[in-house]
């Protein structure tokens, strides 16, 4: 059940992707107080623990830009195939099911 509540706290963390343009600490923003005296109340997470993890939180309008716009999306799979099917994975994968075939 703890597993859940921290898969919750991880989608909650992927989901800020709206950034303050000043420097604030993430414990410190609203919506995430809110967030964080929800898990208080309904599950009795330690506030201050949350509030530290939360002000550790590094924005990176990178990254939230690439899982925002994923390459699949936006490109045909003819053009990224090449990502995936070539000759060094074949060879791998051959490999590897050679090794487990009499398994």
């Amino acid at each position: 059940m703890f597993k859940r509540y921290l898969v919750l706290l991880f989608a909650f963390l992927l989901s800020l992707n709206t950034f303050a343009t000043a420097p604030i600490k993430f414990g410190e923003r609203k919506d995430v107080q809110q967030f964080i005296n929800m898990m208080v109340k309904q599950y009795q997470f330690n506030h201050q623990k949350l509030t530290t993890l939360f002000n550790t939180v590094i924005s990176r309008p990178k990254v939230i830009n690439k899982i925002s716009h994923p390459y699949e999306k936006e490109h045909p799979w003819s053009e990224y195939k090449t990502h995936f099917v070539n000759k060094q994975h074949i060879k791998h994968g051959v490999e590897f099911w050679k090794k487990i075939k009499n398994h």
